[in-house]
């Protein structure tokens, strides 16, 4: 007959083997005692247009920057109306206009594409969550070898057909450029360098009024 001992030994190897067990069953079916999350009912990101006209597909291209002296392209923006401190309506057609100074030492020339875009509520211009609400006539400006400088004006008209309903009437609105060398034989865009300056910079705030 076992001893009270032998019997508690006996215990102890058989619990520790059924942990062995149970461990071994959890871990080979983690994925299904603790699943991820859908990743189908997280939020969709807006499509970020950058002035692209819809239904052209674009492609990028990353020419040289900068000469042989070492200057680069630039673009600067030496005025901005109305001041950004003023913010700009959500309800009332309203217009932005621009100053800006261009150097451009990497190409004979190039096409200058301003665009209006709006930004989600709470980003401040600092997301890549935006999209297209308006452009400069003509959208697409030619700017030579050198220094120059261009004037361009954005005019929105709020619940116009056409206009994006993606972020409603609240959310933040900025402008900002970008250079294209032009379409290829597909009639893609060719995007030299987005995004030409800092949108943080000239951001106005959405205000009903």
């Amino acid at each position: 007959m076992a001893s009270d001992g032998s019997r508690s030994v006996t215990i102890a190897v058989a619990i520790i083997g059924l942990v062995g067990v149970l461990g071994s069953a959890a871990i080979a079916n983690w994925d299904r005692l603790f699943p991820k999350a859908r990743t189908e009912n997280a939020e969709p990101t807006p499509p970020k247009a950058s002035g692209i006209p819809e239904g052209k597909p674009a492609v990028k291209k990353n020419p040289p920057e900068s000469s042989d002296s070492g200057e680069r392209d630039s673009v600067e923006v030496l005025a901005i109306t109305p001041p950004t401190s003023d913010g700009l309506p959500s309800t009332r057609p309203y217009a932005v206009s621009l100053r800006l100074r261009y150097h451009l030492v990497s190409s004979d020339s190039v096409l200058l594409v301003p665009f209006l875009e709006q930004y989600a509520p709470n980003d401040q211009c600092a997301s890549r969550r935006h999209i297209t609400i308006a452009s400069n006539d003509p959208s697409q400006i030619t700017i030579k070898r050198g220094e120059g400088e261009v004037s361009v004006v954005f005019k929105v008209e709020p619940g116009k057909k056409g206009k994006t309903d993606e972020f409603g009437q609240e959310g933040f609105v900025a402008p900002n450029a970008s250079f294209w060398a032009g379409f290829d034989n597909q009639g893609r865009v060719i995007i030299l360098k987005e995004m030409l300056w800092d949108s943080t910079k000239y951001c106005y705030r959405l205000t009903p009024n």
